[in-house]
């Protein structure tokens, strides 16, 4: 399954109630972090037994949100105790970092909460297209789809030109050069962009190397490029005639 659900407060009770007392007394459970499954039973138990002594019943039942059928990455962040601006997200790479950090002064003091979230982005997923949003009841939610098909390259040479076509979509002209070396043709694309949004600042980094040998009757003097507006490199030149056998005579030395 091609979905990447990274659960995150679905585990937890919600009440109210119970609420306010948490933030009275110690740091919100939801705000601990959940490395694997005994901590996360151990939250649990502890939750449901604070909930019983103070309450005097069992908690309500948790709210789980349903992943959506279509693929893609996904994340949902309960956020409820933080305003936007203190929310940032980050990408570098493959890894999605979200960070909130909350202060509240008063005259009898401050309270303050801090975290710190990072999920890896799967391969198949474009981390360019990462949107978010919060929800009116507090919910983070961050988004991003999969990649589109990369498309082959083509070798569409015929006896009298040589013609290569690579799709180099999300790359400029001025971000792609073309070197020959030897008999063979090097071609690189990178590209380094900085967002800037509603939650912060987010990095990506994208580069590909193309290595295409170059057949013998063809001359790398000759050699054109040109751009489409498919988003296409074309790289082609013309082939040689092929030459007639050349007799040399042997002359005797005098």
């Amino acid at each position: 399954m091609s979905l990447w659900h990274v659960p995150v407060h679905e585990c937890v009770s919600t009440d109210p109630f119970l609420d306010d007392i948490l933030e009275m007394t110690f740091p919100p459970l939801r705000y601990s972090p959940l490395f694997n499954d005994r901590h996360i039973r151990k939250s649990i138990k502890e939750h449901d037994r604070l909930y019983r002594d103070l309450v005097g019943h069992s908690p309500y039942a948790s709210r789980k949100r349903k992943a959506p059928k279509k693929g893609g990455f996904i994340v949902n962040l309960d956020v409820k105790h933080y305003k936007p601006e203190e929310v940032s997200l980050k990408v570098e790479g493959q890894v999605l970092e979200v960070c909130g950090k909350h202060r509240n002064e008063n005259e009898n003091g401050f309270e303050s909460s801090e975290f710190h979230r990072k999920y890896t982005i799967p391969d198949d997923v474009d981390p360019t297209a990462i949107t978010s949003n919060i929800s009116q009841d507090g919910i983070l939610h961050i988004e991003a789809p999969k990649k589109h098909p990369v498309k082959s390259d083509t070798n569409e040479s015929t006896k009298e030109n040589f013609r290569y076509s690579l799709d180099v979509q999300g790359f400029k002209p001025e971000e792609i050069s073309i070197q020959v070396k030897g008999r063979d043709l090097v071609v690189h694309g990178e590209n380094k962009t900085e967002n800037s949004g509603e939650h912060g600042l987010s990095f990506h980094h994208k580069q590909f190397t193309r290595n295409i040998s170059l057949p013998d009757d063809v001359d790398p003097t000759h050699l054109s490029s040109r751009y489409t507006k498919d988003c296409k490199l074309t790289i082609e030149a013309p082939r040689s005639l092929p030459q007639p056998p050349l007799k040399l005579e042997v002359k005797m030395e005098e």
